[in-house]
């Protein structure tokens, strides 16, 4: 360690002059005080305090560890909050985006059924529903085959070698 017990190179505080230990017993309390400030301490001290500061190095290390282990943790923990946070934005947005534009096809088709409503014949309404485009849902095919009857189907286009078809 140093002279000091110091482990940087930092300025280490000492006494100008050396005094005799029979000098130092005749100080008075205070002025002993202030000198024995600056004075190395003897070695047993020496060693307790290294040792204390190693103890207290071990401890400030072990801390510094727990506080990393909890920070990965609640990094781990806050990407999978942005993550849902992230996925939530983006629903919203396209629920937005979807409702947008359903409000935009109705205030369209309101629109198209005045402009029919206020035409002044019934020959002039015609011709205007027909030069407007369509509108409504699209039509929705429903499903023409029985379960059996699907499952037949499937097995005939999965059939690659023909071999449900050919008659022998």
């Amino acid at each position: 360690m140093g002279d000091s017990g110091r482990t940087n190179n930092a300025f280490a505080y000492r006494n100008r002059n050396k005094a005799t230990p029979g000098e130092i017993r005749k100080m008075c309390p205070q002025q002993r005080a202030r000198y024995m400030a600056y004075e190395e301490p003897p070695k047993e001290i020496q060693n307790e305090i290294d040792a204390s500061r190693q103890r207290v190095c071990a401890r400030l290390t072990s801390l510094k560890m727990k506080e990393v282990t909890v920070s990965n943790a609640l990094e781990a923990e806050k990407k999978v909050g942005d993550s849902i946070t992230c996925q939530l934005k983006a629903a919203e947005a396209l629920s937005r985006m979807h409702m947008s534009k359903l409000r935009r096809q109705q205030v369209k088709a309101k629109e198209i059924n005045l402009l029919v409503c206020y035409q002044p014949t019934a020959w002039g309404a015609i011709s205007l529903e027909n030069l407007l485009p369509l509108r409504g849902a699209p039509t929705r095919f429903s499903d023409v085959f029985v379960m059996a009857e699907r499952h037949r189907v499937e097995e005939l286009l999965d059939d690659n070698m023909w071999d449900t078809l050919q008659r022998y």
